[in-house]
């Protein structure tokens, strides 16, 4: 069964802290200055579409999934949250975002800032009746943990070896939109959750949405947990 190392229960002062720093990152990305961009790592879309486009095909995810996440699916099918830990019964052919969104399995791929440059980001999605599970990839940055919602909880899994699947704290969370494109329609771009924690910084989770104005941060670490 999971282990759970921490609680779900977010310190007061943590909170202000990082919306703190959050806010006055916001503030410098939207003034579009040289320190802030130089600081998140910018990267324009046309450099994200490259990545992204790296990851076009099902075969080619089908491979990274394997390769990164084998020994995390394992670990979920033995915990019953999927039916198959087999790649070639969970991946699907990369969907725009609008049908990954109605699709009960479905990949979507973007590409994100990492500590090491950009990396791919898989959206591995497997929705039932009692919940949403999320696995991220992200290949380049050898990254692999998963969102599992049930509605009134989300939970944030990682895996190891040792210890198998683990619940880790969730810690302050953002909804913010990043500039890449949704379904490759100008002026609709990505929305993703992203998770922040003062002590292991950010994680972009799943892709949640669209939106049609891009406000011009950075990257959305820059806006969520502060550049």
């Amino acid at each position: 069964m999971f282990r759970d190392d921490q609680t779900d229960d977010v310190n007061g002062s943590r909170r202000s802290l990082l919306k703190g720093v959050a806010a006055g990152s916001v503030a410098a990305a939207g003034a579009g200055t040289a320190s802030a961009a130089d600081a998140a790592g910018y990267a324009s879309m046309a450099q994200k579409e490259q990545v992204r486009a790296r990851y076009d095909t099902e075969e080619v995810v089908r491979e990274s999934v394997a390769e990164q996440a084998g020994e995390f699916l394992a670990a979920l099918e033995a915990e019953g949250l999927v039916e198959s830990a087999d790649p070639a019964d969970l991946v699907t052919e990369p969907k725009g975002t609008g049908e990954h969104l109605r699709s009960d399995r479905s990949v979507n791929v973007g590409a994100v800032s990492g500590d090491d440059g950009l990396t791919a980001h898989i959206d591995l999605a497997y929705r039932t009746d009692e919940y949403d599970l999320h696995v991220i990839v992200q290949p380049e940055a050898g990254r692999t943990y998963g969102y599992l919602d049930r509605d009134e909880t989300v939970q944030r899994l990682d895996y190891d070896s040792q210890d198998g699947v683990t619940i880790q704290e969730r810690c302050i969370t953002a909804q913010v939109c990043d500039n890449e494109l949704c379904d490759d329609n100008t002026g609709n771009y990505k929305i993703y959750e992203v998770e922040c924690c003062e002590d292991s910084g950010c994680d972009v989770g799943w892709v949640v949405g669209c939106c049609h104005q891009f406000p011009g941060y950075v990257t959305p670490c820059c806006e969520a947990c502060g550049c």
